[in-house]
Order: C-alpha cells, then sequence, then structure tokens
C-alpha cells in the first residue's frame, strides 16, 4: 500500500467538491437531489469495492492508478480553484433530472470515480467504499442546508476553492506516491 488513506479522503473530496456541486443543485427539490446522490453513491460504490478486481482485470499496477488519479484530479482541482461561481443546473424541473443533470454529469464526475478507484485499489475495498458515500453525502448535506437557510455563497465558494487547492496538493502527493513506489 502506498499513501496514506487520509490523502485519498482528501483527493476523493477535492474531486467531488462539495462546495462547488451543491450551489447549482439548489432550485433542484429535495427528492430530485436525493434520488441524483443515491445513484451517485451506487455507482461510486460499486467502483470503490471493485477497484481491486478492476487493476488486477486491467493489469494496470497501483502505482500507474496512483499517478493517473492525481494528473486528472489535479488538474480538475486547479481548474475549480481558477473558475468562476457555477451556474444553476438547466433542466431541473424535467423528468428524469435525478438522473441527468443531477447524478451525472453533475455529482457522477470522472475524477472523482478515479479517485476513488486508486483508493480502493491502494488501502483496499473498505476505504473505497467509504470514499464513495463520503463526496455525494457531504455534497448533499450542504445542497440541503444551503436551500433550507440564507445561502452564503462567497462562504461557499471560498470553501470550495480552499478545498481545490488541498486537492491540487494531495493531488501532487499521490503522482509522487505513484512515481516513487514503481
Amino acid at each position: 500500500m502506498t499513501g496514506s488513506p487520509w490523502v485519498a479522503l482528501l483527493v476523493a473530496l477535492a474531486a467531488g467538491n462539495p462546495a462547488r456541486r451543491a450551489l447549482p443543485l439548489l432550485p433542484a427539490a429535495g427528492p430530485v437531489r436525493l434520488l441524483g446522490a443515491l445513484v451517485t453513491v451506487g455507482v461510486l460504490l460499486a467502483v470503490g469495492l471493485t477497484a481491486g478486481a478492476v487493476t488486477g482485470a486491467l493489469e494496470v499496477g497501483v502505482p500507474t492508478v496512483l499517478v493517473a488519479a492525481g494528473l486528472v484530479v489535479g488538474t480538475t482541482a486547479l481548474a475549480d480553484v481558477l473558475a468562476p461561481e457555477p451556474a444553476a443546473l438547466g433542466g431541473l424541473g424535467e423528468r428524469g433530472a435525478a438522473w441527468c443533470p443531477v447524478a451525472f454529469p453533475h455529482l457522477l464526475r470522472p475524477q472523482l470515480a478515479l479517485a476513488i478507484l486508486a483508493a480502493g485499489a491502494a488501502h483496499g475495498a473498505v476505504v473505497g467504499a467509504v470514499l464513495a458515500l463520503a463526496a455525494p453525502a457531504l455534497t448533499l448535506l450542504l445542497a440541503t442546508l444551503l436551500a433550507d437557510g440564507p445561502p452564503a455563497p462567497r462562504a461557499v465558494l471560498a470553501g470550495g476553492r480552499v478545498l481545490a487547492v488541498a486537492g491540487v496538493l494531495g493531488a501532487v502527493d499521490l503522482v509522487l506516491d505513484g512515481i516513487f513506489a514503481v
């Protein structure tokens, strides 16, 4: 095993970035947000629990997955640092909105799935499963809290940028762990 499960948690949270993902979900009704989060958790649980088998079947070593996850998460976290405030999602009132746009592409993001795959491969299925629950659950919780009270988008966006900067640092750690594990 390489790296720390705490770094894996930081990277997964930065990949999911609940602060940046919660604000566009505010116009969505509670059941739409919940169903979208459940779909996301289901897919990510499958990724986290089968990470070892998937990397074995693809004949990809853990160091390679760590480097790949670090590069993808680092790039997208840097984009989150530099990106403007996210706009509200369109089509939230339409039939099937929990599937698209809430679950995919908004919550179920490739960088999050890759971060969970790397964590599951490096630290085991339990860590992968915990991370699969953490990011969507925090996003749903934050969106629910913001929907019930007066939104403070500036503070939430600042928190999202801080998490993204931490994600860049965590991604660098993943890349270095992958390089030096070879």
